[in-house]
């Protein structure tokens, strides 16, 4: 079997084509929201969640072209999501996987047309090209994971938290797991409902993708405090500075390097009890305990 860099680089090699196929022209009029939607879309950054798009079709011997279709609408959807959280509105970040964010490049305005483009073209892309038997459920687990009882739920919490009465354990769990983790369990779900995966196998995705997707986060907040900024491709300690809530910060260092291995051991055993083998998603959530960027 490959090793999992080269099967890693070989997915985020084969979603990009597909994302540079799916997305209009740079010189379709007009020309300037297109080109800021691909800037940002094709700027790198690691796939996770197209891999996992694309991982959890394939174990169930799903149709890879749909996969690809559904991994390409989330990358959008992440894009979407990085594209507004770096206004500054929200973030203000200059540097965005090592190049200038939407807004610094193309102005706030299309900054926030680009975004909104991506999260609509990501459903259109999902009508015309998935099975009409599907888009349903596809939909309504995105929509979710995408909603205020997901990403922009997280989003909202992350900013607004100190203005409420909470507690600070819960709500940084409830930000983690929204803002975040939501997207990356749809992310398998998705997957496996294209290949037609029974309900106690979307039940194990599901919770082994919010335990993955809790575990990325943490190591995120990790690479914030310790991470290299050329590496990471952002500016660093930003969420210290904003008084953001995050693990190192409420646990501390090594508190939360614990916390992030409890969570990858806890979506690893959700993933040993599919029926299929899951090896390479396994694989995945080891790897992501030492990512650097």
């Amino acid at each position: 079997m490959e090793s999992l860099n080269s099967f890693l680089k070989y997915n985020k090699q084969l979603v990009e084509k597909w994302i540079d196929k799916y997305l209009p022209p740079e010189k379709s009029f007009p020309p300037v929201i297109h080109q800021a939607m691909r800037y940002s879309t094709l700027a790198g950054g690691k796939r996770l969640r197209a891999t996992l798009v694309v991982e959890a079709s394939r174990i169930y011997s799903g149709n890879q072209q749909h996969a690809l279709a559904v991994a390409s609408a989330i990358e959008m959807l992440h894009a979407y999501s990085l594209i507004h959280d770096d206004l500054p509105a929200m973030d203000d970040d200059d540097l965005r996987r090592g190049q200038l964010t939407s807004h610094k490049k193309f102005g706030e305005d299309l900054a926030i047309l680009a975004g909104d483009a991506l999260c609509t073209y990501a459903w259109q892309l999902i009508s015309d090209h998935l099975p009409a038997d599907k888009v349903p459920l596809i939909i309504k687990v995105l929509g979710r994971a995408v909603g205020t009882d997901g990403m922009i739920g997280g989003q909202v919490a992350d900013m607004h938290w100190h203005q409420w009465s909470v507690n600070e354990y819960k709500i940084l769990r409830y930000i983690h797991s929204r803002k975040t983790a939501a997207l990356i369990s749809a992310s398998l779900v998705c997957g496996a409902i294209i290949a037609d995966a029974g309900e106690n196998e979307l039940k194990k995705l599901t919770q082994g993708g919010i335990y993955l997707g809790m575990e990325f986060q943490i190591v995120d907040d990790l690479l914030d405090e310790l991470g290299d900024e050329n590496v990471v491709g952002k500016k660093l300690h930003k969420d210290q500075d904003e008084n953001k809530l995050t693990y190192p910060g409420i646990y501390g260092i090594e508190s939360a390097k614990i916390m992030a291995e409890k969570y990858a051991q806890k979506a690893i055993t959700c993933f040993s009890q599919l029926s299929v083998n899951s090896s390479r998603i396994i694989e995945i959530a080891q790897y992501i305990l030492t990512r650097n960027k």
